[in-house]
């Protein structure tokens, strides 16, 4: 779904979310983004209510770029740009829960050697305030992760689960890293 011609400024191919996008993210907030998203700022308002408040016109700065410049480009310097591309397939319907388990550029959630990734994607939920929206996908994504815990990491999906308010996957976690203290401790 992505345009595969390059743009005169050598940025990356533009990923159309939506063929009616109005918005472009730009996760690291640098022109030289390692992605670039075309997406519909409906879709993104219907989702998360920060995205709603940043797109309104009298608010925010890009919600007057929406009304004013054909096809804006939103900085979002702070945010992982595999996690932002991960949040508006989700906000766009056009994730599977199969996409869970799937790498995309430019890595996926269980990359062991980016095992932050998980991590990532739960501060962008929370930041933009999309944990109910993307829950069945971290439901679906969560025991894949509690498997491979000892790659991804423990404290991260204590962490996961901290931040995306999951109770039973935080005792669960907890359990496992208890568990395999006491293991290591008995050898």
């Amino acid at each position: 779904m992505s345009d595969t011609s390059p743009t005169q400024n050598s940025q990356p191919a533009l990923i159309r979310l939506s063929y009616n996008g109005d918005v472009i993210p730009n996760p690291s907030g640098n022109v030289n983004s390692v992605i670039r998203l075309l997406c519909s700022s409906a879709c993104l308002s219907h989702g998360s209510l920060v995205f709603r408040a940043m797109f309104a016109p009298d608010h925010f700065a890009e919600g007057e770029d929406l009304s004013s410049i054909s096809l804006p480009t939103i900085p979002l310097p702070d945010d992982d740009p595999d996690a932002i591309y991960r949040l508006c397939k989700i906000l766009h319907f056009d994730m599977d829960i199969a996409d869970c388990t799937e790498p995309i550029e430019p890595t996926g959630l269980l990359d062991v050697e980016q095992n932050g990734r998980f991590a990532d994607f739960a501060i962008v939920c929370d930041k933009y305030d999309c944990r109910k929206t993307a829950m069945p996908w971290i439901m679906a994504y969560f025991p894949l992760a509690l498997h491979r815990s000892q790659q991804i990491g423990i404290e991260k999906l204590l962490f996961v689960t901290y931040v995306l308010e999951l109770p039973k996957e935080f005792q669960e976690t907890e359990a496992q890293s208890t568990f395999s203290l006491l293991c290591t401790a008995q050898t």
